[in-house]
């Protein structure tokens, strides 16, 4: 998918939906998951799921300071994400 973004929304203390929208062969394309926290809340690793009964851990591995960019991994390292809050990563940020 192309011009991906995703809306999270807390369900619970423990829950939160996930809806990741998006283009694909030029179609709109909504998937809608829920997250756990694996741990606890306030550690940064989720166990997601988009197909139940299958969940992916989805670790935050970078943060920076004002929320803008984050990096995450899955449990196993075979994925990697960069999520940022604007449309473009600027090029320091890459570095």
């Amino acid at each position: 998918m192309t011009d991906v973004y995703t809306k999270y929304e807390i369900i619970d203390e423990n829950t939160i939906s996930i809806t990741n929208i998006g283009t694909k062969n030029n179609k709109e394309k909504i998937i809608t998951g829920k997250g756990k926290f694996k741990n606890c809340p306030t550690e940064g690793w989720l166990r997601i799921s988009f197909f139940w009964p299958f969940y992916s851990d989805y670790k935050i591995i970078y943060l920076n300071e004002c929320y803008q960019t984050a990096i995450i991994t899955s449990d196993s390292k075979d994925y990697l994400w960069i999520l940022t809050r604007t449309d473009e990563l600027p090029a320091e940020t890459k570095q």
